[in-house]
């Protein structure tokens, strides 16, 4: 199989090695007979270890085009910056790209400019706002932006989590579907969680998709 040896020599020539991990990949059989090394990549894992890692997107793109699923991880644990344009451009490298997963985004997530995100502090009933919601305001945007740029889109699954303070972690889970025109829809049953402190009020809740059903508090 050419690919493993093709993208990491390419990481190399682009000084990206230490900035990105290549997790795993999917390779599937066309339907004409052919040797191993023709089978197209279907399926990219990676993990984004610093900014420039986003450019190892762009590399996959090239050498394989025909890629239909990718995941992005990176670290909760890490401050890495990424911007939000770029992330989306990257991943719209991928004209048959019909899954993206993205996995512990929010917290690196940089825009230029006020980011269109943003939250009040506090809500209406003066409580203060858990970063869970904020990150899922956040993570909501992008998705939208990911389906309006890339038409070949079906599913967008997000996980994320992070702390409002040293004592309470927040953590969400959120698939979405994408429509005819560009429009998402949550699918299947979100998942959020944080503590009771930082519980949002009904009109905030409402308009993210959390309700009674999805949304625990500690």
């Amino acid at each position: 199989m050419a690919f493993p040896s093709q993208f990491s020599e390419a990481v190399e020539r682009q000084a990206l090695t230490r900035t990105m991990d290549l997790v795993a990949f999917s390779i599937c059989r066309p339907k004409s007979a052919s040797s191993l090394n023709d089978w197209p990549v279907v399926h990219l894992d990676l993990k984004i270890c610093a900014g420039p890692g986003l450019g190892a997107l762009r590399l996959a793109s090239v050498l394989a085009p025909q890629m239909s699923s990718l995941t992005v991880r990176m670290s909760p644990l890490q401050r890495t910056s990424i911007l939000f344009d770029e992330l989306i451009s990257s991943c719209c490298l991928f004209l048959s790209l019909q899954r993206l997963e993205l996995h512990n985004i929010y917290m690196h997530l940089v825009h230029e400019g006020e980011s269109p995100w943003l939250v009040p502090a506090v809500s209406d009933n003066d409580q203060p706002v858990s970063n869970c919601v904020i990150a899922l305001s956040a993570l909501r945007l992008l998705a939208t932006r990911l389906a309006q740029r890339a038409p070949s889109l079906d599913v967008i699954h997000i996980t994320d989590e992070g702390w409002d303070d040293c004592d309470n972690i927040w953590k969400l889970e959120a698939t979405y579907k994408v429509g005819l025109h560009g429009d998402i829809v949550l699918q299947g049953t979100p998942k959020f969680i944080m503590a009771r402190a930082f519980r949002p009020s009904e009109g905030t809740a409402r308009l993210l998709g959390m309700t009674p059903d999805n949304t625990e508090y500690d």
